[in-house]
């Protein structure tokens, strides 16, 4: 179970709960994108599925060393060597966060609720 604080997992979960409710039975398999804006420091990043310093990381960086703020880097989170998680960092594509999200797994699904006594 990942605990997940953001508005765009707000609106899709809601969406979903709604739809569900009213008799679709799907599953929720929404990858949330978390972002975080700092202009004072030019960095924009955006966060898609499990992203965790206890996973394995590979990464790529773009961009000159002289000019640091002009660099961006796409970070994959791996576990077991499959990707779970994808951190952009100053990607200037909009469509970026959503182009990665589709290269990450569905999230798993919720275990089943306990059995009640009978």
């Amino acid at each position: 179970r990942r605990r997940v604080e953001c508005v765009d997992h707000a609106i899709a979960s809601g969406v979903h709960a709604a739809n569900n409710m009213a008799g679709a039975r799907q599953r929720y398999t929404h990858q949330p994108i978390r972002t975080l804006h700092l202009p004072s420091m030019n960095l924009e990043i955006a966060a898609i599925g499990l992203v965790s310093s206890s996973l394995e990381t590979y990464g790529f960086l773009t961009g000159s060393a002289r000019r640091p703020a002009e660099r961006s880097a796409v970070v994959f989170y791996l576990l077991d060597g499959h990707p779970v998680g994808v951190a952009l960092w100053n990607c200037d594509n909009s469509t970026a966060p959503q182009s990665a999200a589709q290269w990450l797994p569905p999230p798993p699904p919720p275990p089943p609720p306990p059995a009640q006594p009978p």
